[in-house]
């Protein structure tokens, strides 16, 4: 959730207009497709100050919806949802706030003593950049030394390719899911992601995505086979990998 809900006025609209605050009441809309917690770690948050992300906060709890992680990485970095039985750890990540990297890091490896299932959210990474950098590849490699089991990114805004890390998938930016960007198609794109845990193995399922007149729409079948033939010949994976991401499905073995 790149920005947060409050009782602030929106900033006039202009080319330089990158300050994000959304109507509370469209929390109830959310609620009601099946949205139950976000992740508040990025740059955006706070867009309207402290006192802004603290309504967000208070918006979010009154309506029952969790969340995680903070723009400054320094307080509610994680929290663990019993799911079906299963512990998962969601632990939110901001690689722009001025913060020790280690904390984040001490993090995970906690929160993977208490889980069965560890999730990082990473925002990270260099807007529109169609590959990921050296230093979003080093961070995620110490987030899986460390515990992570899956990593999400995002920010840059497009698609990303994904690696496989010791046996671990990062994927390093799903792209936009509902967002205003529509001065090209790559930023009216991203990605969704399906995951399935059970205790052999992991199943993901991809989930190409568009955005027309503000909505969200799954690909047809052809485009569909594009995005994913390209994301995969992209990705730093094996050949039978590869495979299974051009069918939009990737399974992991549990060691």
């Amino acid at each position: 959730m790149e920005g947060s809900f409050t009782d602030f006025q929106p900033k006039s609209l202009n080319p330089d207009n990158i300050n994000f605050t959304f109507d509370p009441s469209l929390i109830l809309t959310l609620k009601k497709i099946g949205f139950n917690i976000f992740n508040l770690a990025n740059n955006h948050s706070l867009d309207f100050g402290e006192k802004g992300f603290t309504q967000s906060q208070t918006y979010l709890k009154n309506n029952n919806i969790d969340y995680f992680g903070s723009p400054l990485n320094n307080n509610h970095l994680s929290v663990i949802k019993n799911i079906r039985g299963i512990k998962i750890g969601f632990i939110g990540y901001n690689e722009f706030a001025k913060s020790d990297f280690n904390e984040i890091l001490e993090e995970i490896k906690k929160i993977k003593q208490e889980t069965d299932f560890t999730v990082v959210y990473a925002h990270w990474g260099i807007e529109y950049q169609a590959t990921f950098s050296k230093i979003q590849q080093g961070e995620a490699h110490q987030f899986i030394d460390a515990g992570a089991d899956v990593i999400l990114g995002s920010h840059p805004h497009v698609i990303q390719p994904i690696e496989v890390y010791k046996n671990k998938v990062i994927f390093y930016s799903l792209g936009n899911f509902l967002f205003d960007q529509t001065f090209s198609q790559k930023t009216q794109q991203g990605l969704g992601v399906g995951v399935v845990y059970n205790e052999t193995n992991i199943d993901y399922y991809l989930l190409p995505i568009e955005n027309k007149n503000f909505q969200v729409n799954l690909l047809g079948k052809e485009e569909n086979d594009i995005i994913l033939t390209k994301f995969a010949n992209q990705s730093l994976v094996s050949e039978n990998i590869k495979k299974q991401i051009i069918k939009g499905k990737l399974s992991i073995n549990i060691f």
